[in-house]
């Protein structure tokens, strides 16, 4: 017993050294950089980090392909494109020259650029360096980064991005709902993200003249996102219709039945305890908007399952969660109780598996390290579409 006493001191002050060193590289970087320039170094590290840990593609994979595609001709209707209503990211990438197979390099960009968004943000609200830091590296080491560096070309951190200043900006309904509508112009899967756009802060009113603006601006950018996917579907053939997708919720439901709890999981893995907590520890106090709030970016990312397979994936979209999750716990425990933990779950998170669960498939993501002894390992584990495909 005396032994594992002081096993467990020696981990804890082998912990609290790790974080004092943290602590002292952000405080240079910010001196030097200023607080800005300290967010797009760290950003940029944590996302070759976290290109270490999932090996990504240097080619355009699986749907990747046809968004490089798009993005050669955005607005050209000759040729069949399933994700030609996914017009955002494609367009920017054409704007930017950044096309065919350079256009995975844009999705990258916007990953780099939400990591410094989070560790920026959280420094503007007085976190400290190592806290702010911890909450950049757990999105990091998260499917929000792993999944588009592995299958390059995929737009999801163009929505990420948009909807974690949604998440920020709460009090800005105007600027909100642009970037909320923005991002249902680059994936329709924003729309999950409804419930907890809709849902007042904690400190906020339920029935208030900032909550109807907030709806009414929510319903305009709906409304503009329909127009706009039936304006393209009377151009030309769109794979993902509204149709394709009410058809097939029960075939789905039946795909991802036996394997959505390791997906879930696996979006965020360790970092899944920060919502817990919060969820518990609300209802504990009675305090029912945070569990609430809580419940509808969970609830809103799982609905998405009806509608789609690749589960990790998908379940990105409850990232707020985690944040907030962990707000909560610096709230309610102390700043350095969330350094520790925040620090804890992303070291120990190295050791853990990482998946791309899509039923009945389940993909590892293999460190670059290991790359060498899998000559097998891209192509294999991500088939490119044939090139007549459309």
């Amino acid at each position: 017993m005396v032994e594992v006493v002081r096993g467990g001191a020696s981990l804890g002050s082998v912990l609290g050294g790790f974080v004092r060193w943290v602590q002292r590289i952000c405080a240079e970087l910010e001196a030097r950089y200023g607080r800005a320039g300290a967010a797009l170094v760290l950003g940029g590290l944590l996302l070759g980090l976290a290109a270490v840990e999932s090996t990504p593609s240097l080619k355009p994979v699986n749907h990747g392909v046809l968004y490089a595609r798009l993005s050669e001709a955005p607005l050209s209707f000759a040729e069949e494109n399933w994700v030609q209503t996914r017009i955002l990211t494609p367009l920017l990438g054409h704007a930017l020259h950044l096309r065919g197979r350079a256009f995975i390099a844009l999705p990258w960009v916007f990953a780099w650029l939400f990591l410094a968004s989070v560790y920026w943000h959280y420094r503007r609200r007085r976190f400290g360096e190592v806290a702010s830091l911890g909450l950049a590296s757990m999105m990091a080491f998260s499917t929000l980064v792993f999944f588009p560096l592995y299958g390059a070309g995929y737009v999801d951190p163009t929505s990420t991005l948009l909807l974690f200043w949604c998440f920020a900006l709460h009090d800005r309904p105007l600027l909100r709902a642009l970037l909320f509508g923005l991002a249902l112009f680059n994936h329709e899967s924003a729309l999950f993200a409804l419930p907890w756009m809709l849902l007042p802060a904690d400190d906020e009113r339920l029935v208030s003249r900032r909550t109807a603006l907030n709806l009414a601006l929510c319903a305009l950018m709906v409304g503009l996102l329909f127009l706009w996917r039936d304006w393209v579907s009377s151009h030309a053939e769109v794979r993902f219709s509204n149709e394709f997708y009410l058809h097939r919720v029960r075939k789905n439901l039946d795909i991802i039945w036996e394997l959505y709890p390791l997906g879930i999981f696996e979006a965020f893995r360790l970092f899944w305890f920060f919502p817990v907590y919060a969820l518990f520890d609300s209802m504990a106090a009675r305090e029912w908007r945070p569990a609430l709030w809580m419940a509808a970016v969970v609830g809103g990312a799982c609905a998405q399952l009806a509608f789609g397979h690749d589960v990790s994936r998908l379940m990105g979209l409850a990232f707020p969660a985690i944040l907030r999750g962990a707000e909560r716990f610096r709230t309610r425990q102390s700043e350095p109780s969330l350094e520790r933990c925040a620090w804890a779950l992303v070291l120990l998170s190295v050791l853990v598996p990482t998946y791309e669960v899509r039923p009945p498939k389940v993909l590892r993501f293999w460190p670059l390290w290991w790359t060498p002894f899998r000559p097998e390992f891209s192509d294999a584990i991500w088939p490119q579409l044939p090139p007549g495909a459309p």
